[in-house]
C-alpha cells in the first residue's frame, strides 16, 4: 500500500481499503463507489433511479459571502449533475469555526439558499454548529441528490471508444476558477494592466461585496479604474495619466437601459450613460489638455456594420472632443470610422469569452494599440486575434487577418 498523501485517496488505497468494505450488500445499488466516478446510483422504485454524491462544503469568506456560497453550491451540485439526472435535493452539514457570528451565518446561508434555488435544489436536512478546531475553507460536508428514469443516468465508466462527449465549458474549469479567485494577485500579474474599464453589464454579478473586494484588489495593484466604482460619483470619474509628455484620460459608461449593474449614490456598479454629463466631461478634459479616450458598454448585435444607435452616441463623443471612441460591448468586430480626427471603433469583439460555438464572427476580435507621441494621437495598430479553447485568444494567421480586415473595412465603407 502506498504512503497516504494529502488530498484524495490514491486508486490503490481506494481499492484495497474502501471498496472492500462497503457495509451491507444491496441489489438496488446500481453504481457503487468507484475510483474516478463522481456519483453512486440506487434504484428507489421500479424504473426510478437516484444519483448521490458526497463532498466537503468548501467556503472561502474572502470571496464575499455571495460568491463563496455560489462556488460551494455549484461545486457540490456539479458532481450530481454528471449523472444526467435532474438535480433535486441536498443535505448540508456545516461545521463552522467558533468565531463565525450569527450575522455572518445569516449572510452565508441567505446566499447559499439563493444559489440552490437558482438551480432547483431543495435543502431537505442538515446539521449546523460551531466547533473548536474547524476552520475555513472545509467546513462540513453535503450530499447532493438527483433523480429520474433508471434508463437515463450515465457515468464515466459507461463511455466507450467512438462515443461523443459533450463539453459545455473547458477542461478543469472548476479548478481554474477557484485558483483564479483564490490567487487574484497571480492572475493580475499574469494579465498585466494599468487601467481597467468597469462599464460592463456583469460588473455586479457576484454582489456588492465582491465588487468592493475587486476594487480593493485593483487599488492594491496600483491599477486605475473608470466607468464603474464604489458609487456613482466614483464611477463617473475619469482615469487620468500623464506619461512622457502625453496627457491621456479614460472615461466611459454603460448605455444599456437602466438596471444593468448600475451604480447608485452609495452602491457599487457601473456608470449609466448620461450623455449630457459625458459630453461636458469630455469637453472639460479636452480643455485641460487631455486626449480623451471614451469607451461604451452599448447595444449588442451581430453584424460588422455600425448600428445607427451606436453611431449617434459615438459621434456625439467625437464632437465633444474625444480622441478615440471604442465599443467594449461587442461580441464580434464592428466597423471603424474617422470623424474630425477622432477614431471611432464601434466594437472590438470578444477578448476572454466562451462564444466559440457560435460561428466565426464571435471568435474573431481586435486589440487596438493606440499610439500617442508628444501630446498628440499618432495612430492605431489593429492587432487581430482568434479565440480557441473556449476563451483563449491567439494571434491570427496572415490569411485570417487579411479576411477579417477586408470584411471590417468593407463594413466601414472603405
Amino acid at each position: 500500500m502506498t504512503e497516504q498523501r494529502v488530498g484524495k485517496a490514491t486508486a490503490e488505497l481506494f481499492e484495497q481499503v474502501i471498496v472492500r468494505r462497503l457495509g451491507a450488500k444491496d441489489d438496488d445499488v446500481l453504481i457503487g463507489p468507484r475510483h474516478g466516478v463522481d456519483v453512486g446510483v440506487v434504484r428507489v422504485a421500479d424504473g426510478v433511479a437516484m444519483a448521490l454524491t458526497a463532498d466537503p462544503v468548501f467556503i472561502v469568506p474572502a470571496y464575499g459571502w455571495e460568491r463563496a456560497a455560489w462556488f460551494a453550491v455549484h461545486i457540490l451540485a456539479s458532481d450530481a449533475a454528471t449523472s444526467g439526472l435532474p438535480l433535486r435535493w441536498m443535505a448540508v452539514d456545516l461545521n463552522l469555526p467558533p468565531e463565525v457570528t450569527d450575522e455572518e451565518l445569516t449572510s452565508l446561508w441567505d446566499a447559499f439558499h439563493r444559489a440552490c434555488d437558482d438551480i432547483g435544489l431543495a435543502v431537505v436536512t442538515g446539521h449546523t454548529a460551531r466547533y473548536d478546531g474547524c476552520t475555513w475553507p472545509m467546513v462540513g460536508g453535503a450530499v447532493c441528490i438527483a433523480a429520474g428514469p433508471e434508463d437515463r443516468f450515465v457515468t464515466p465508466t459507461m463511455a466507450r471508444p467512438g462515443d461523443r462527449v459533450i463539453v459545455t465549458k473547458g477542461a478543469a474549469i472548476e479548478a481554474t476558477a477557484l485558483f483564479a479567485a483564490t490567487f487574484p494577485e497571480r492572475l493580475a500579474e499574469g494579465v498585466g494592466a494599468d487601467v481597467v474599464e468597469l462599464t460592463g453589464d456583469h460588473f455586479q454579478d457576484w454582489g456588492p461585496d465582491a465588487v468592493l473586494y475587486t476594487l480593493d484588489l485593483y487599488r492594491q495593484e496600483g491599477w486605475k479604474t473608470y466607468g464603474g466604482g464604489a458609487n456613482i460619483e466614483e464611477a463617473r470619474k475619469p482615469a487620468l495619466f500623464e506619461h512622457n509628455g502625453n496627457k491621456i484620460a479614460f472615461t466611459g459608461c454603460n448605455a444599456k437601459p437602466k438596471g444593468y449593474a448600475q451604480a447608485g449614490p452609495s452602491t457599487p456598479g457601473a456608470a449609466h450613460c448620461n450623455m449630457d454629463q459625458m459630453t461636458a466631461s469630455v469637453k472639460e478634459l479636452r480643455d485641460e489638455g487631455y486626449q480623451p479616450v471614451v469607451t461604451f458598454q452599448h447595444l449588442e448585435y451581430y453584424a460588422y456594420t455600425a448600428h445607427p444607435i451606436l453611431q449617434k452616441d459615438f459621434r456625439q463623443m467625437a464632437d465633444a472632443g474625444a480622441t478615440i471612441v471604442s465599443g467594449s460591448q461587442a461580441h464580434q468586430p464592428h466597423a471603424l470610422e474617422f470623424k474630425d480626427g477622432a477614431l471611432l471603433h464601434y466594437g472590438l469583439g470578444n477578448l476572454f469569452f466562451d462564444q466559440t460555438n457560435q460561428g466565426d464572427p464571435p471568435r474573431t476580435a481586435f486589440i487596438d494599440r493606440h499610439v500617442f507621441y508628444d501630446g498628440r494621437y499618432i495612430g492605431t495598430e489593429l492587432l487581430t486575434i482568434y479565440l480557441v479553447d473556449y476563451a483563449r485568444s491567439r494571434p491570427m494567421t496572415e490569411a485570417e487577418r487579411q479576411e477579417l480586415l477586408k470584411t471590417v473595412f468593407k463594413a466601414s465603407g472603405w
